[in-house]
């Protein structure tokens, strides 16, 4: 690969999942960042906030090819974000209410839980430690009945299971009888 990496490469540049050693192996987002900056190669490179890293480290992995390709504008964007305390802090608030009052709440709704989902919606954004500790019996209530449901759905998921469970391990001791058999028909 190349030594030093330019926008202009970024058409053809391919971002990867996970952490590799060497550019050659291929560079996830993080990486690819370090590369443009002149960094070592490295996935927490030295010009990115720590918030920001940690996030697109996280989301890198999460997205799927095509959404991964989405990052590349980025590349750039986030080079020289390092540095400011005040700013991480309040980025670091920006990512908490995201996962509160959009991330959370679209997983509730999927699972059938509309009042809890919307229950957070309705939260003020959480920009501080106030903020924070106010909606907390929320998100509380939400958690709990978010483990309740999943409880339920797994255990629910494991008793109509048994049956096909209980019929492959019945299959499975006939196909071991089987192969045992041929052996001997051999011998």
């Amino acid at each position: 690969m190349q030594t030093q990496l330019t926008e202009a490469d970024f058409g053809s540049l391919v971002l990867l999942s996970g952490a590799h050693k060497r550019r050659a192996e291929g560079v996830c987002f993080m990486e690819a960042v370090a590369w443009l900056a002149g960094e070592k190669h490295s996935d927490h490179p030295a010009c990115v906030s720590p918030v920001i890293g940690a996030f697109c480290r996280t989301w890198n992995d999460q997205l799927d090819e095509a959404g991964r390709q989405r990052l590349k504008p980025y590349i750039a964007r986030v080079v020289g974000t390092a540095g400011d305390p005040g700013a991480d802090e309040a980025r670091a608030w920006l990512a908490a209410d995201w996962m509160i009052r959009v991330h959370m709440p679209a997983w509730l709704e999927l699972g059938g839980m509309r009042e809890q989902a919307e229950a957070l919606r309705a939260l003020l954004p959480i920009d501080g430690k106030a903020m924070c500790r106010a909606a907390q019996p929320t998100i509380n209530t939400a958690r709990n009945l978010a483990a309740a449901a999943r409880a339920a759905a797994r255990d629910a998921a494991v008793k109509a299971l048994e049956p096909t469970k209980i019929s492959l391990q019945e299959s499975a001791f006939q196909l071991l009888d089987r192969m045992i058999e041929l052996g001997r028909k051999a011998a």
